[in-house]
């Protein structure tokens, strides 16, 4: 069986990357943690990608955290160019 059958939901990432992939510093992914927005998988140190996608959610509709596109400091944006 092909690690590709799996969801990417259940992808297993360690804290250092799910701090990244929110664009958060580690520490702050780590209050997230210990308030209960993520929650730890049962291997220590690493979180499923779908609750930590699911726990930034919440966190941003709780006003815990500041949504992406509304950030001050590196907004995520994107941008694409029309060329004719």
């Amino acid at each position: 069986m092909s690690k590709l059958n799996k969801p990417v939901r259940s992808m297993l990432i360690n804290r250092y990357d799910g701090a990244r992939v929110l664009h958060i510093s580690d520490i702050a992914f780590k209050e997230l943690v210990s308030e209960g927005y993520i929650k730890p998988d049962r291997r220590k140190g690493f979180y499923r990608l779908g609750n930590i996608i699911d726990g930034h959610a919440e966190a941003v509709r709780m006003n815990r955290i500041v949504a992406p596109h509304e950030r001050t400091i590196n907004p995520a944006m994107m941008a694409c160019s029309l060329t004719e």
